[in-house]
């Protein structure tokens, strides 16, 4: 289980963890993911990245694994967490965040 003030940005398609930063922050990972998608659908389909920076850290079979090895590794991030191949939905920034922890 995840502890502390982490905040996660969350939805079916990206579970990002947004952890010390906003949306902004995590850009990089978000515009790499999006150059390599059609690569990582085909060759990793259902799985969850880890990215940072721009550069795949790796590959996870649930979004539990993945977060707890960003937060093992960065800390607080910033970091992307996201399934691949999930269809993406919308939702409103009153939604998106939600801060677990004290």
């Amino acid at each position: 289980m995840l502890t502390g003030s982490t905040y996660f940005c969350t939805s079916s398609v990206t579970i990002s963890a947004i952890l010390g930063g906003r949306v902004s922050a995590i850009q990089p990972e978000i515009d790499a993911f999006k150059t390599m998608q059609t690569k990582l659908e085909a060759e990793h389909m259902g799985e969850w990245i880890l990215m940072r920076n721009g550069q795949i850290i790796g590959f996870f079979q649930s979004f539990e694994l993945a977060a707890a090895e960003g937060l093992r590794q960065f800390g607080r991030g910033p970091y992307l967490v996201r399934e691949i191949g999930a269809e993406p939905i919308r939702l409103p920034v009153s939604v998106i965040y939600h801060r677990y922890g004290s």
